[in-house]
Formats: C-alpha cells, sequence, structure tokens
C-alpha cells in the first residue's frame, strides 16, 4: 500500500505548522505544503490546482479558513467564498478527505464576519474530520458552527516550543542589555502587536500599577500603523513603558522572554495562544483572561487567569502576581514542566490516527 498523501493549506512556515509536518513525515505519511494560485481579476485562490496536479491526494489539511473566505469587500467575500466551497465540493465528490484544524472562530479584525461564519458553518458541515486543541474549543466549535456530529471533533493538543529558539542567555545579561533594573519586576507583551489583543487595557492596567519598580515591555511586528500611533501616544510619558514596534527576529526572543518576570496575554477573544505556548516553554509565569484554551492550559499554579468582563480584572492579576513575587519563579517552572509534556510526536501519531480514521 501507498503511503497516505496529505496536503496542508495556506502553509505560513509558522513553527506550529513546520513541527507537526515534520512529525507527521515520521509515520511514514507523504507531507506537502499547498500551492496557492491566485487570480489578479477574481482576486480568488484555487485549492483545486493542488489535486488536479496531483491525483494520488488523498487528504486536504485546511488551517486557517480566513484567506480562503474572505475579500476585500462583501461581494468579493461572496464569490471567493463560493469559489472556496465548490472547490471543496469538486474534491469530496472524487472521494477526497477533508480535515480542518479550527484555530480561530473568526479572524482577528471582525472583517465580514456573518459571511464568514456562513461559510466556515458549510466547511465545518463537508469536514470529515475537525481538530481542536481543547476541550473548551471543541464545545466552542460545536455551539458557532452546528456540528452535529460531535464525534468528528478530534482534541489534539497545541505542541510546546521547547529546543525551536534559542535560550542560552541569562536573565541579568539580558536585562542589563536592555538597561533594566535587575531588582524590577518586568511584565512582557510578546507577538503581533493588533488592536484585538488588548494592548490599550494592558497599558492602561499598568499605568495603574503606579509602581516605580516595575516595568512593561510590548515587543512585536505592528502591522497596523494607525493603531501603533495610538500606542505611541499611550505611551509617550511613560519611562518605565517601553514600545518596540518591529519584528522580533528569532533569535531575539530569547532576549525578551529571559528578560520578562511575568508574561502577560491580555487577549479581548482568543481560542489557541501559541504565545502561551511560548511562555510556558520558556519557563514563564502568565497573566491571561478565562477565555478560549487557556484555562484549559494553564492553572493558578503557573498563571494568574482573570475574568476579562470583570471591572479591573487585568489590572487585579497584575497586582496579584506583584504580591507573589516570591513565588513567580517556582510557577514559572511548573509551566515549564507542564510544557514538556506536550511532545510532538505524540501529537503528530494524534494527527495520524484521525486520518486513518476518515
Amino acid at each position: 500500500m501507498r503511503p497516505l498523501k496529505i496536503i496542508h493549506i495556506p502553509y505560513n512556515n509558522t513553527p506550529y505548522q513546520k513541527l507537526l509536518l515534520d512529525n507527521l513525515k515520521m509515520f511514514g505519511l507523504s507531507i506537502e505544503y499547498g500551492r496557492i494560485v491566485r487570480f489578479p481579476n477574481f482576486g480568488d485562490i484555487s485549492v483545486l490546482s493542488n489535486f488536479i496536479r496531483d491525483s494520488r491526494v488523498d487528504i486536504l489539511h485546511l488551517h486557517w479558513q480566513h484567506p480562503f473566505l474572505l475579500g476585500s469587500s462583501k461581494i468579493r467575500t461572496i464569490l471567493r467564498s463560493l469559489s472556496f466551497i465548490c472547490q471543496l465540493l469538486f474534491i469530496k465528490a472524487c472521494g477526497k478527505k477533508l480535515v480542518w484544524t479550527v484555530h480561530n472562530l473568526k479572524n482577528h479584525e471582525n472583517k465580514h464576519i456573518n459571511l464568514e461564519l456562513f461559510f466556515a458553518k458549510q466547511i465545518a458541515r463537508f469536514a470529515d474530520a475537525i481538530i481542536v486543541h481543547c476541550e473548551s474549543a471543541k464545545w466552542q466549535v460545536q455551539r458557532v458552527f452546528r456540528v452535529s456530529k460531535q464525534e468528528k471533533i478530534f482534541v489534539i493538543p497545541h505542541g510546546s516550543y521547547l529546543d525551536v529558539y534559542e535560550n542560552g542567555v541569562s536573565p541579568n545579561e539580558v536585562k542589563k542589555q536592555l538597561n533594566l533594573p535587575s531588582s524590577d519586576l518586568t511584565y512582557l507583551f510578546l507577538g503581533h502587536i493588533r488592536p484585538y489583543k488588548g494592548l490599550q487595557e494592558l497599558i492602561d492596567a499598568f499605568r495603574k500599577l503606579n509602581n516605580k519598580k516595575t516595568k512593561l515591555l510590548i515587543a512585536g511586528t505592528a502591522e497596523n500603523r494607525r493603531f501603533n500611533n495610538l500606542l505611541k501616544k499611550q505611551t509617550e510619558d511613560q519611562s518605565n513603558i517601553r514600545l518596540i514596534p518591529r519584528r522580533i527576529a528569532d533569535d531575539e526572543i530569547q532576549i525578551y522572554m529571559n528578560a520578562a518576570d511575568i508574561m502577560v496575554l491580555p487577549y479581548r477573544e482568543i481560542l489557541t495562544s501559541g504565545a502561551a505556548i511560548l511562555g510556558m516553554s520558556f519557563g514563564k509565569t502568565i497573566i491571561a483572561p478565562n477565555l478560549g484554551c487557556l484555562p484549559d492550559i494553564l492553572d493558578s499554579s503557573g498563571a494568574f487567569l482573570y475574568d476579562p468582563s470583570e471591572r479591573d480584572g487585568l489590572l487585579n492579576a497584575m497586582r496579584r502576581a506583584m504580591a507573589s513575587r516570591a513565588r513567580i519563579g517556582e510557577m514559572g517552572s511548573y509551566n515549564l514542566g507542564l510544557a514538556k509534556k506536550l511532545d510532538w510526536r505524540n501529537i503528530a501519531y494524534s494527527t495520524y490516527e484521525v486520518y486513518k480514521r476518515c
């Protein structure tokens, strides 16, 4: 028998996808990245071309639906989505299988949200298997996408980022490099700087701490110039807040992670958080809302979780972290222990089992 052939789309060259695909290959699977064909006039993305190119493909594994559904206007979104759904139907009619890993329930910019939800429900309906990263996500996917067959939803955790990024510098070394007093408590947000991540609320909460022995670092790519300017204005008179609005190279991640005592994820909405896994992989204590998979992967032994609907919920979590400073190292070590259990080989094997069941 020939090995199962799987195409993953879209391929974003993220550490998550690379680690998953590399480990899937260990089980004798033929894994490929889907080729994206864009039509300049129509603006569509062709999935069908991958199957025309190679009819031996058995399974299409979809990761993010947004690039295939969303257009610059409502009409373009409808046309793009209809084209994508028709391609999926054709592929299904040819006896191929569809697996969908749901990383997000919707696009973070809330662009054409009702249209996206309508067509995402169709994808869920056609999918032979749906993968989510936690039990909370399973319940949300079932409810939001109205999945009647609960047995086709499989919970497979997000793997760790241990040994993915360099981690050879000491906290004292990088704090000195960044001109941060070693005695100060340093909070860190690291990731793409986008409105849904609650950074304005984070800055407000940090200012209310009003403690000169604390620092806040916000580092990451700022794609939205207007939002970046808002944050600059919000922090321009704050000497203990440092905004670094640029891409943080892979070899720099260790600098900011090891300079931090606590990683803060002030999201307004989230389903799966790779940033939380990154923080755990670096042995960091985490502040995060009770949203999505976060309460499934974090607990009070390693995190300060808060209700995002509660007034001053984030601020109170930051205050609790300050009051528990003596436990910060111990809590980070606990999270590192949890990260070590998120082994990619086991995750790939579970994914392989899903493929076999399709």
